[in-house]
């Protein structure tokens, strides 16, 4: 009896070997090649024994450190599903939990049910060991990103606001911060536009003379005006959303609306249930369409007989709609103009009002003038006063509630009990709006 329960065990440590072969997303810290699952699980475990210490809630470490080496061990039948693969996230539990059955099966009827249970634990979330080891599993690939200047979040098109933030524990979140206000992600903070602020613009229509015609108008617009831009083509709407970044990745997208399969217009309404940012552009052999156009937030029509004429137009006026972004200021600084977009948030302290700003890496400006100035001048841009001494841009905003607006960096502002409904109220308005 003993000497099967022994072979069953050494048949589980066998099997498990194979974690080893499962390549993971994320690079190691000299970015030569992609981490498997053992490692990553290895790591988190260390982690969990050090970082332990900060949890606000008591933790059963050893609990936590065994969910942390056995819950990606279904990956050895079930594969790897990236955190931004949204299509395999589809089929991720019930492939799972297959895998799951056979190998926890492997083991002596006991332990494969106690392994089976914290699997399952884990995947719940709802413990405090399992909140916290879901944490280790956030803070991990994050930091692996940031020594790596965010080498898999380039290849993937990702961008650090996509990235996990709820991690079921307040303390552990800091972290979070903490780790971005000491420089480890803010070199990854956004892969959107280059390191020359090239424009990026996407082409997507079925026929290929339209797409080449307006390529070279295109061209030749952006040559005349000495504007750096990239150019992506997509033959279908189909092909455009293969890849989920693509819905927030361009700053402009041509969309032809009659493509099989999945059409211009359709394509323009998944872009908008992502962001509002993209300016999109319906190109057509029709005007029947008016009316679905202002429904997607479309800046322009563009007719297919008539885009020699209408291309400069259409550029013109996006060109001016992106200038309606930047705003100027006098800082202490120096003047600057700066893109509202990237403006986190505005703090008043000490008679100054200082930016928070998203560049390469974080920046602060100070300039000598009221909060109540800075809220005039910026709440046509989506900014929200929540507090006497902040001001959001809610386009950087994850959610709020439980007193904080929580931002997609991480940082948490304190929102007063008094102002909470009217923020809120706000908040989901412009959510609404968007």
């Amino acid at each position: 009896m003993e000497e099967r329960r022994m072979d069953r065990q050494f048949d589980f440590f066998r099997e498990i070997d194979k974690e080893k072969f499962i390549e993971r997303q994320t690079y190691l810290t000299d970015a030569a090649r992609k981490e498997n699952d053992a490692e990553h699980a290895w790591h988190m475990a260390v982690m969990a024994i050090l970082l332990s210490e900060y949890s606000n809630e008591k933790i059963d470490v050893l609990k936590t450190v065994t969910m942390l080496l056995i819950h990606d061990l279904v990956e050895i039948d079930a594969g790897d599903t990236y955190a931004y693969d949204e299509e395999g996230k589809k089929t991720k539990r019930v492939r799972e939990e297959a895998a799951a059955d056979r190998i926890f099966g492997l083991l002596p009827d006991d332990q494969g049910e106690q392994f089976r249970e914290l699997w399952e634990e884990f995947e719940s979330g709802e413990t405090a060991e399992a909140k916290f080891a879901h944490a280790m599993d956030h803070i991990q690939p994050l930091m692996l990103n940031a020594a790596t200047d965010g080498k898999s979040w380039k290849e993937h098109g990702i961008r650090l606001s996509q990235a996990p933030g709820s991690c079921g524990n307040m303390r552990i979140r800091s972290l979070l911060l903490r780790m971005w206000r000491r420089g480890d992600l803010r070199r990854i903070q956004e892969h959107k536009r280059s390191e020359d602020a090239m424009l990026a613009i996407a082409i997507c229509d079925d026929e290929k003379y339209y797409r080449d015609r307006i390529y070279i108008l295109l061209r030749e617009y952006l040559d005349g005006h000495g504007i750096t831009a990239s150019v992506e083509h997509f033959s279908s709407g189909k092909e455009f959303l293969l890849k989920r970044e693509n819905l927030v990745k361009y700053d402009i997208v041509f969309l032809d609306i009659n493509m099989e399969d999945v059409d211009g217009i359709r394509t323009a309404q998944m872009i908008r249930d992502y962001q509002s940012k993209t300016c999109i552009v319906l190109v057509t052999a029709f005007m029947s369409y008016v009316l679905e156009g202002y429904k997607v937030g479309a800046v322009r029509y563009v007719m297919k007989d008539r885009m020699e004429d209408q291309m400069p137009e259409c550029m013109d006026a996006i060109l001016k709609k992106m200038q309606l972004r930047e705003a100027a200021f006098s800082f202490v600084e120096g003047e600057k103009t700066l893109y509202t977009d990237n403006i986190l948030y505005v703090e008043s302290r000490k008679h100054k009002c200082i930016f928070y700003y998203m560049e390469k890496e974080m920046e602060t400006y100070q300039i000598y003038e009221k909060l109540d100035r800075m809220e005039e001048k910026l709440s046509e841009y989506g900014f929200l006063r929540i507090h006497k001494s902040f001001l959001v841009n809610m386009k950087h905003v994850r959610w709020i509630r439980n007193y904080l607006a929580v931002l997609d960096c991480g940082e948490e502002l304190p929102v007063p009990r008094l102002r909470f409904t009217k923020v809120k109220e706000a908040f989901t308005a412009y959510k609404g709006e968007i």
